[in-house]
This record gives structure tokens, C-alpha cells and sequence, in this order.
């Protein structure tokens, strides 16, 4: 007696891969080039993530190799494309915005690191990092001393990051990297910056400027700090320019400003140079300096007069 043979569902055939290393290689469009740099890194201590069970992500015509390093602390990306170059990448989280990461990071790495190529990117509210280097051709050595760089190009910006609250932006003259590493408070004028002082024993104020332009004396490069002590539109007797102009100062010194057309006031002013590459606690001393004769200056050349400058 026959039976119907009952209708089954088509069996599910599960293939387990076996543990091997290479097991993932022998499907890949890898050059031997490709296959002989990853045997290269494979003895130099690096391993190839498992983030899936086949950690060979093919991307268009290349395929990305996740390598973490020797010490498994760190992440790389190994790009591998049809012919023999690569791409080798690593990353690291910065606290700066994209914008500001890139022109800060770009400008200290250009000159140090010149093979290495930028890419600053957020994801998350987070910025990162990238350092490349680009090969074009993948032999053993060159992917080997291609990792030691951008290993060496990301601690170099991971010991030069900047604050997140800290705008990034180029300096406009020597000494405005100074001023903001002596964490002092100013203001932009024009050709100038402008800083203002309180004097708690006297109640008296002083305004003192730093011209962003620098002069030269042969090799040495400098720029003027100076302050007001004299603002008027009455031309100053001969007896007060001799009495002020015989004074002697271990530091700077006096210069009188006629009128002209971009100044309608007789002016005197007490000025000194900076080299541009002072020292914050040298810079505050400066201008503690000037802010101070100035205003013993103007007390002496005004002595009717509110204190205005």
C-alpha cells in the first residue's frame, strides 16, 4: 500500500567556518602583494578584528581590513584596492568642532608629518581625528613603516590637543598666541589689541595697546606696547615738553604725536618693544610696566585734569 509521501519544507544547510586565520583571504580580490603585507603585519603582532565573521569588507573596488594593534589597544583600517596601493588609517577623539580641529591639527602637522593626509569628521556630537597615508604600492615594509607613521602622527596630536572651549584660529601677529597663553583679557582695534587696567590703591584706570604689527633690528623682531599720557587739543608748552622729555627711564621712553589728519590731538604717549617671542610672565611685566608709568605721567601732565586716559 502506498503512502503519500507528506510535503516537507527544503532542509537549511548551516555552514560553519573554521577557525582559521586565512579561511576569510581565499575568497577576496586580494593581489599577493596584499596577501604577503597582511602576513607581514600578522608577524609583527597585529590582529584582524572580529567585529564579524569575516572582518574583509568589500567596498566598491577595495576591500578594508580592522586591525588592531600589537598591544590591542588601538584600532587601524588597512584599505586594500584592486591594484597594489593601500590605504592605512588611524583615528583618535578630539575635543575640538571639526572646523576647529582641522586648522588646528592641519597646521602642526603639515611641516612635521608630510606623508600623512587630515580628515577631521564628527559623528555623535564628537569630533575625530584621521591621519592616512596613502601607498602606492602595499609591499610588506612600506605598510609596516606606513603604520609606525600614523601611529606617531596621532600621539603627536594627542599631546598637542586644544581645550573645547578654546576657539582655534590663526594668529595675526606674534604675540596674540602670548596674550592668550597669559590668559589675559583684550580687545581687537584695528592695527592694534587693547588691554585695560584698574589700579585698586589709586581707583585710577590706564588703557594700554599692543601693535600687531613687528619691526625689525637685524635678527631681533619686536613690537610696541604703549599707553597715552597726554591727550589734548592745546599744544603743550615748551617749559612741559622739557620738563617730561629730560625724564630717564630704565625701560622705554616718551614720543610726542602732532596733529594730523587721522589725529586731531597733540599727543604724548610712553612706549617700550616686546621681542615677539616673550614669555607670558615677561609680556605681563611689560605691560604692567607701561599701564603704570603711563599713568604716573598723566597725573603729572594733567594735574587739573580727571583721570581719562
Amino acid at each position: 500500500m502506498l503512502f503519500p509521501i507528506p510535503l516537507t519544507m527544503p532542509a537549511l544547510v548551516y555552514m560553519v567556518c573554521p577557525n582559521d586565520d586565512d579561511a576569510d583571504l581565499k575568497g577576496m580580490p586580494l593581489t599577493s602583494v596584499h596577501k604577503e603585507a597582511l602576513a607581514a603585519l600578522k608577524k609583527e603582532g597585529y590582529k584582524r578584528t572580529r567585529v564579524e565573521e569575516d572582518d574583509l569588507v568589500l567596498v566598491g573596488s577595495a576591500t578594508e581590513v580592522d586591525l588592531l594593534s600589537p598591544d590591542g589597544k588601538e584600532k587601524i583600517s588597512l584599505v586594500f584596492y584592486t591594484e597594489d596601493d593601500s590605504t592605512v588609517e588611524r583615528e583618535t577623539l578630539v575635543p575640538e568642532s571639526k572646523a576647529e580641529a582641522t586648522t588646528r591639527y592641519g597646521t602642526l602637522l603639515k611641516e612635521k608629518f608630510p606623508s600623512i593626509v587630515l580628515t577631521c569628521y564628527e559623528v555623535n556630537r564628537k569630533t575625530y581625528a584621521a591621519v592616512q597615508v596613502e601607498l602606492s604600492e602595499a609591499t610588506p615594509q612600506r605598510v609596516v613603516d606606513a603604520l609606525a607613521e600614523t601611529k606617531k602622527a596621532i600621539a603627536f596630536i594627542e599631546q598637542n590637543r586644544g581645550a573645547a572651549t578654546t576657539p582655534i584660529s590663526t594668529p595675526t601677529s606674534p604675540l596674540e598666541a602670548t596674550l592668550k597663553d597669559a590668559k589675559l583679557s583684550y580687545t581687537e582695534i584695528g592695527n592694534f589689541y587693547q588691554l585695560k587696567y584698574d589700579f585698586s590703591d589709586t581707583k585710577r584706570k590706564q588703557t594700554v595697546y599692543i601693535r600687531k604689527t613687528e619691526e625689525s633690528y637685524n635678527s631681533l623682531k619686536v613690537q610696541e606696547i604703549f599707553s597715552i599720557c597726554y591727550d589734548s587739543k592745546d599744544t603743550p608748552s615748551a617749559e612741559l615738553l622739557q620738563s617730561v622729555f629730560q625724564k630717564r627711564f630704565a625701560i622705554g621712553g616718551l614720543v610726542l604725536e602732532a596733529p594730523s589728519e587721522t589725529q586731531t590731538n597733540w599727543r604724548i604717549r610712553f612706549r617700550a618693544t616686546i621681542t615677539t617671542s616673550a614669555l607670558p610672565e615677561t609680556l605681563k611685566e611689560y605691560l604692567n610696566l607701561v599701564s603704570g608709568t603711563a599713568d604716573n605721567l598723566e597725573k603729572e601732565l594733567n594735574p587739573t585734569q580727571e583721570d581719562k586716559l
